[in-house]
């Protein structure tokens, strides 16, 4: 097969995934609409805008140096280095900063809890916890993409999709909970996607850390990140 047509059967079956997370935010626009207030509906469209940051901002744009080191490195040894070291940053720096806006939550809430819209410390822990699944999902499925795993790719979208549209479903229409259901719809594809996700990138992602590889892996991606600081505020 040539180039050029990899390429573009590359492009038509990434762009087919994004097609289906598309599809998924159309479908379930009209659900989201009719049973939320416009003030709970700007809270799920503020978590969505927050996303980048977790996937992207808070572990300084690790994914995209560590696709280019992985690449790179001769050995099989060398690539789960690199790939190990990446997602425990990942783990560490999403897990830390977390943490922090749950205890700045609590002060707020504490001090008056009108300040955050009387949201819930359930609600938040549960939102917290599928952002940070997703943020693990996205580094993971990055590997994918640069292993050239295409068709996993797909399933991976499809399975996410269909557990955000099964879990509004359940969750909002059958249960009726709410923003709760909103963000348990979202733990739970966000969980799942990214175990199918790790399931592949599993052999590469040890228990290994190495503090030398993470500058070097830093000092590639910190200009990107600050290259895309504006596209993402």
């Amino acid at each position: 097969m040539s180039v050029i047509k990899k390429g573009v059967k590359d492009s038509l079956i990434y762009g087919a995934g994004l097609l289906l997370v598309k599809l998924s935010s159309i479908i379930t626009l009209p659900l989201l609409t009719h049973m939320f207030t416009p003030r709970q509906y700007a809270i799920i469209g503020l978590v969505l805008l927050f996303m980048p940051f977790t996937r992207f901002m808070f572990p300084l744009e690790i994914s995209q140096a560590v696709t280019v080191f992985f690449v790179d490195a001769k050995t099989i040894k060398g690539k789960i280095s690199y790939c190990s070291t990446g997602f425990w940053f990942t783990v560490l720096a999403n897990a830390s900063i977390f943490i922090v806006i749950f205890l700045v939550f609590s002060m707020l809430n504490f001090m008056h809890s009108s300040l955050i819209g009387g949201i819930g410390y359930l609600n938040v822990l549960i939102l917290l916890a599928a952002l940070f699944f997703d943020s693990l999902y996205y580094y993971a499925v990055n590997i994918i993409r640069w292993q050239e795993q295409k068709y996993y790719y797909i399933i991976n979208t499809l399975v996410i999709t269909g557990f955000v549209i099964l879990g509004f479903l359940f969750f909002l229409l059958f249960l009726h909970l709410g923003l709760r259901g909103v963000f348990l719809s979202w733990l739970l594809a966000w969980f799942i996607g990214f175990l199918v996700a790790f399931f592949k990138v599993m052999p590469l992602c040890k228990f290994y850390f190495s503090s030398k590889k993470l500058k070097k892996m830093v000092f590639s991606s910190f200009p990107l990140l600050l290259n895309n600081i504006p596209s993402i505020v």
